[in-house]
């Protein structure tokens, strides 16, 4: 799944949250947490999910719906 990375550095802005933050409230490290917002959002269902709640929104609210590229070259 992918991750809306322009709205959610919004919800970052808007909250007054940082980075620092969002990785303790997720677990995520630094390098990972920059990593999945500069090369498109990708990450696992649970990532999504704690990315949510540290931001404190619904996951709807920040997972880019529909296929990407990949998922059709890994499959078809």
């Amino acid at each position: 799944m992918r991750l809306k990375t322009k709205e959610y550095r919004e919800i970052m802005q808007e909250k007054g949250l940082t980075a620092e933050q969002i990785c303790k409230s997720t677990g995520l490290s630094a390098f990972a947490f920059r990593w999945i917002l500069n090369n498109g959002g990708f990450t696992s269902d649970g990532t999504l999910k704690a990315l949510a709640y540290a931001a404190g929104v619904e996951m709807k609210g920040i997972v880019r719906t529909g296929r990407c590229w990949l998922i059709f070259r890994l499959s078809g």
